[in-house]
């Protein structure tokens, strides 16, 4: 199972590939990494969604493939085998239409696949919302009272979801990030606190967000299966 220090490193892999001022980037404590001039926190949504697969995750990862419960896959909607994807041969991915995709990678010098992650699939823009929002309150409260401050200040959110899998996927993410938006600027105001975060970057399983708090604009990105290949080895695997 991924621990919090693994799925940090993994969203400041992440940022750096698409934000060449996230570079040399040390492991710091509120914020989480910070360079000369830019402090990241990082975080996650906790979501409800998706509760058996996540239970199921949670209780099985680091187990291999073979001593999974291949009658509760089955009922949980991952119907066919793992499927290799990328070139080493390290990492496996098993999808289900209604429940997202579980990842595993190729243990060392064996042919046993091991179960490390989970991303569920989005079901409700309302609720995904305020999964995000209530790590932003938690963190925004930390900024103001128990934080190194620096030129720029951002938060990373990772949520455990993905977002590129129906035809209508433009019109679910802009009615997401207007949400959010809306939420955070309503946040903020209400807030009665002083400071701000420079950027919010949300990080979901296919792709980044950036939220200026200036401008109130988005920024996209789309995580190709390459970008997760190159970032996964960054974390140990």
């Amino acid at each position: 199972m991924w621990s919090k220090e693994e799925y940090e490193k993994y969203a400041i892999s992440v940022l750096g590939l698409f934000y060449p001022e996230i570079i040399n980037m040390i492991k710091g404590e509120s914020p989480d990494y910070n360079n000369t001039s830019i402090g990241i926190e990082v975080t996650r949504a906790i979501t409800t969604k998706n509760g058996e697969v996540d239970a199921f995750w949670k209780k099985h990862n680091g187990m291999r493939f073979q001593d999974l419960s291949q009658k509760q896959l089955k009922k949980m909607g991952f119907n066919v085998l793992p499927v290799q994807v990328d070139s080493r041969d390290l990492l496996y991915v098993q999808k289900s239409f209604q429940n997202g995709s579980l990842y595993y990678y190729k243990e060392k010098g064996t042919d046993e696949l091991i179960l490390f992650i989970y991303f569920g699939r989005l079901t409700s823009n309302e609720a995904t919302s305020d999964d995000i929002m209530r790590a932003i309150s938690v963190k925004l409260k930390k900024l103001n009272n128990n934080y190194k401050l620096f030129s720029r200040n951002d938060l990373c959110i990772l949520i455990q979801e993905q977002l590129n899998y129906c035809a209508c996927q433009e019109e679910i993410i802009d009615d997401l990030m207007g949400l959010v938006i809306s939420s955070v600027k309503r946040l903020i105001n209400k807030s009665n606190q002083n400071k701000k975060y420079d950027n919010i970057f949300l990080l979901f399983l296919d792709n980044l967000f950036r939220i200026s708090t200036e401008t109130w604009e988005y920024e996209r990105n789309v995580i190709t299966q390459d970008c997760i290949n190159q970032v996964i080895s960054k974390v140990g695997i």
